[in-house]
């Protein structure tokens, strides 16, 4: 039982007396393993306020007049049956109940209040399409201006934040619309802080200072060629950046 001892003994002080020695070799190299998680590529984040930019954007200006144009327009149309309307039923009132011509201006007055009640629904759906074609348009062009603007700032991911409304934006004129505003706003807001840094919404509205149109950023220009990032629609390369 001694002997067995003093060697096992003797084999740790071996053993010890060569770690130093081997503190100066290469480790020998491990194959990888491919089931190990890879080292995740650092991610840049941007945030940018798109109800800023669209109130500032040329093009969105111009056509929001257009749309206030085509809306008088509308309402003047439809006002001047509604003016009809209301003097035809004046008159009828001063006809004898019964009578064939108070009978043929109640004829009229439906047919009038039908074609009022029908340029009413056509001119509205009109409006809602110029409407349509006008956000989607809007939206066209910011989806090409993010991108060029995040990838000139190296940002992979770009989100929408929103300010919350106030009275000095107009967002309201008393103090319960505001609330209203306010609310809603707090309800669909998806980014909750962000610093000034990774805020993209001022160079996104120097970007979009001329209107664009939208399609590929890499589109070939007047020569033929395809160019760097430019601004879709103008030719011109954007420095500003």
């Amino acid at each position: 039982m001694a002997y067995r001892t003093n060697w096992m003994v003797a084999a740790l002080v071996a053993t010890a007396s060569l770690l130093p020695a081997q503190d100066n070799k290469v480790p020998a190299v491990q194959p990888a393993d491919a089931t190990a998680p890879k080292k995740a590529a650092q991610i840049t984040i941007g945030v940018v306020d798109l109800s800023k930019v669209i109130d500032v954007y040329p093009k969105a200006i111009a056509e929001r007049e257009r749309l206030q144009a085509l809306s008088k327009r509308f309402s003047a149309e439809i006002d001047a049956l509604s003016k009809q309307f209301d003097a035809l039923r004046s008159d009828l009132s001063l006809l004898k109940e019964g009578s064939e011509k108070r009978e043929t201006m109640e004829f009229e007055l439906r047919m009038l209040s039908e074609q009022r009640k029908g340029l009413a629904e056509l001119r509205k759906n009109q409006f809602d399409r110029e409407l349509e074609k006008f956000e989607l348009a809007v939206y066209q062009d910011l989806e090409v201006a993010c991108a060029e603007v995040a990838k000139a700032r190296g940002v992979q991911v770009l989100l929408r934040t929103q300010s919350t409304p106030s009275f000095e934006d107009g967002a309201a004129k008393d103090p319960v619309s505001l609330q209203r505003a306010q609310l809603q706003a707090y309800d669909r807001r998806q980014v909750w802080f962000a610093s000034d840094e990774v805020d993209l919404t001022q160079a996104l509205i120097k970007y979009l200072s001329v209107p664009v149109d939208a399609k590929p950023a890499d589109a070939k220009g007047a020569d033929g060629k395809k160019g760097d990032a430019q601004k879709p629609g103008t030719g011109a390369k954007d420095g500003g950046l």
